[in-house]
C-alpha cells in the first residue's frame, strides 16, 4: 500500500462560475479527477461515461467530482456543458498543477484515496461508468467514513 504517490494539496483551483476553491478543502475524500478540454475529441467521447458515473455517485458525502479543464476560455466551457446537458462540477486551475497531478496528455484521470494516494492514473480515454469503478470509488469512500 505504501507505494502509491501522495497529491499534493498545495493547490487553488477555480469554479466555473469563478469562485475560488482549495484542492485541501477534499482533502480525506476520494477525488475522481478528469483532465479534459472542449476541443479534445477523446475527452469528449468519455464524458458521458463521467457524467454517468457522477450521476451514480453524486450523492456520497465522501466521493468528489474535480473535472479540471484546459481550455482558454471559461465561456466556451460553459455552451458546451448546457448543449451536452452535462451537470458535472468544471474547475480551471488558479495555481501551478502539483508535479504529481500534472498531465500535458489529454483526457488523464486519476483517482485520489481519502489519505492522499493517488490510486490510479490513466492516460488516454476510458469507460469509467462501470460496476468496476463505481465499486472501488465506494469501497475507497468507506475508508473516508471509517477514519473520522
Amino acid at each position: 500500500e505504501g507505494s502509491y504517490e501522495k497529491a499534493d494539496y498545495n493547490w487553488r483551483l477555480t469554479s466555473l462560475d469563478g469562485t475560488p476553491v482549495a484542492f485541501s478543502d477534499f482533502r480525506g475524500k476520494v477525488i475522481f479527477l478528469n483532465n479534459f478540454a472542449t476541443w479534445c475529441p477523446p475527452c469528449i467521447a468519455e464524458m458521458p461515461g463521467i457524467q454517468g458515473l457522477y450521476d451514480e455517485l453524486q450523492h456520497d458525502p465522501n466521493i468528489v467530482f474535480l473535472i479540471i479543464s484546459r481550455d482558454d476560455s471559461t465561456e466556451k466551457v460553459k455552451n458546451f456543458m448546457d448543449k451536452k446537458g452535462y451537470s458535472l462540477p468544471i474547475y480551471t486551475s488558479a495555481s501551478r498543477t502539483p508535479s504529481m497531478l500534472h498531465t500535458n496528455v489529454l483526457p488523464t484521470t486519476y483517482i485520489i484515496a481519502p489519505d492522499g494516494s493517488i490510486v490510479s492514473s490513466h492516460e488516454g480515454m476510458a469507460d469509467y461508468n462501470n460496476d468496476k469503478v463505481i465499486e472501488s470509488l465506494r469501497t475507497l469512500a468507506q475508508q473516508a467514513t471509517s477514519s473520522l
